[in-house]
């Protein structure tokens, strides 16, 4: 079954000894730049290996440490910048619909504790006047949903959801406040408008 005469006489030379389920191999060289970039990292990677590893090159867990506390320095002052109430940036949200945008986020994300139209069911009723964290000011809301009080089940939301939906959620509660509406009963301490 062999048939090597289609093959070339150059063809014929190259073709090895060994054949395998009728396939013959041929000896064709690597290609000359393959060749060249094989050696050229052998040439580079000697000394490489032995500045990282005799020398005084860094190791991967001090490369790697070093970019960890550039990267934590990095969120640190983002939570610091973007943690602090905004007091512009809320009138803003206002002024853009925050109201009934803020609804679709209660909808989405708090109806689960604090039920339809904020009258409470594991978190607190929200249409009262009574606050259990803060003042009832934005700025105590905003801290209450942004870093969350686990100790009473309200989640982190910070992580969760935008800066901007805390926003609108907050001006959505306060079109809550003071309804009274029938719900669970009053926690926290009466707050005064």
């Amino acid at each position: 079954m062999n048939d090597d005469n289609h093959l070339s006489p150059e063809d014929k030379a190259k073709l090895r000894e060994h054949e395998y389920d009728g396939i013959k191999e041929m000896d064709h060289p690597l290609p000359r730049w393959w060749v060249m970039t094989f050696w050229l990292t052998i040439i580079f990677g000697v000394p490489y290996f032995f500045y990282y590893t005799v020398g005084g090159g860094i190791s991967l867990r001090q490369d790697h440490a070093e970019r960890m506390a550039i990267i934590n320095k990095m969120k640190e002052e983002e939570i610091k910048k973007s943690s602090n109430f905004d007091q512009a940036y809320y009138d803003n949200i206002l002024k853009d619909e925050g109201v009934m945008k803020g609804k679709i986020v209660f909808e989405t994300n708090c109806v689960a504790c604090h039920k339809d139209e904020g009258i409470g069911d594991i978190g607190p009723n929200l249409t009262d006047s009574f606050w259990i964290h803060g003042n009832g000011h934005a700025h105590d809301l905003f801290n209450v949903i942004w870093n969350g009080v686990e100790e009473k089940g309200m989640p982190v939301w910070k992580d969760m959801i935008s800066k901007e939906e805390i926003y609108q959620a907050i001006s959505y509660v306060y079109t809550l406040r003071n309804k009274n509406l029938k719900g669970k009963e009053s926690q926290g301490t009466k707050v005064d408008d």
